[in-house]
């Protein structure tokens, strides 16, 4: 067993790391112990020296408060037209190729429709682009691919047979460095605000940055989905109507 000893690369400890730090910001913003979280996100054994994550539903996260559902969160599910409910990512399908984001986080929200999910993507990548200012910059095909997640994955109403945009914003979670007053005036940043598209440095020990990220989570709870939903950029020529 000694000889099939596993090591792991770099970017995939990253990925993982990043999978478990979003889970704690989730459950320190949504102000919950650890009995109102139900999870499976145990490294499981594949053979003798050699441990993963589980993926999809393996890794499922759900966070709960008096019964109520108010958060899930999925690691490396695969959206595909098939199958969803098997990574527990109901009514999310991809009409073209198969997508898969590294983090989902589904958001319930009861103010326009009851148990409406708000979907947001999180991609890790262990890759920095440069230094803009002192501060280090993600790679640029990595928040094109946050791009290209946000326009592919839809949501399919199965009574009316229709499709709707599902995801609100995607963001990068990259192992940069940076003062974070300089971070809050970089572009990756600033994007988050204007077009729901960005990047969070986050590094094991960063606190600083780690609280970009923390005070972001915190907004996307405490914000309404009607005020969520009157903020996303329609197409041109189309009035978004949120009812009262």
């Amino acid at each position: 067993g000694l000889y099939r000893m596993e090591t792991k690369d770099i970017a995939t400890l990253y990925e993982i790391w990043c999978f478990i730090e979003v889970s704690h910001i989730i459950r320190e913003q949504l102000g919950i112990d650890e009995t109102d979280v139900e999870h499976r996100n145990r490294m499981e054994m594949n053979g003798l020296f050699s441990w993963e994550l589980g993926k999809g539903e393996k890794s499922r996260i759900l966070y709960k408060k008096n019964g109520v559902e108010l958060a899930e969160l999925v690691y490396n599910p695969k959206q595909t037209d098939k199958g969803n409910d098997s990574i527990s990512m109901n009514n999310l399908v991809v009409p073209t190729v198969p997508q898969k984001p590294d983090i989902v986080l589904q958001l319930t929200k009861d103010d326009v429709e009851k148990g409406m999910k708000m979907t947001y993507l999180f991609d890790a990548k262990y890759r920095i682009n440069g230094k803009i200012n002192g501060v280090d910059t993600p790679p640029d095909d990595a928040i094109n691919q946050m791009h290209r997640y946000r326009d592919a994955i839809y949501y399919k109403d199965y009574k009316s047979k229709q499709l709707k945009k599902e995801v609100i914003g995607g963001y990068i979670l990259f192992p940069g460095d940076g003062e974070p007053t300089d971070v809050a005036v970089s572009r990756f940043y600033k994007s988050i605000n204007e077009v729901n598209i960005g990047a969070f440095p986050l590094r094991p020990k960063n606190k600083a940055n780690r609280k970009l990220l923390e005070d972001f989570i915190k907004n996307l709870i405490n914000t309404k989905s009607s005020e969520t939903i009157s903020k996303v950029i329609p197409q041109k020529g189309t009035t978004v109507y949120v009812p009262n």
